[in-house]
């Protein structure tokens, strides 16, 4: 049995998630996600369900210390993160 699944590092604010959710969500059928965040995150869960029924949604702070694929989503983007900008 194949579990899809998607993670995200949000540390921003709810139109943040809903934006990048709503883009992933338009182009794959994985079933769960999980977001990270600063922010209440019952709060932003059940926006978050409400806006993406049929899918399961996890939201908890610190998420990639709880979750390993947070946490390995969190690393590949590292690098993404601190590529040098360049004028």
């Amino acid at each position: 049995m194949s579990h899809r699944f998607c993670s995200f590092r949000c540390n921003l604010s709810f139109s943040t998630p809903y934006h990048l959710l709503f883009a992933v969500f338009n182009t794959s059928d994985a079933p769960q996600v999980y977001v990270d965040t600063v922010g209440p995150a019952e709060k932003y869960e059940v926006k978050l369900s409400q806006r993406f029924p049929g899918i399961k949604v996890t939201v908890r702070p610190k998420a990639d210390s709880l979750f390993p694929v947070v946490s390995a989503a969190s690393i590949c983007a590292k690098p993404i993160k601190q590529k040098p900008q360049f004028l």
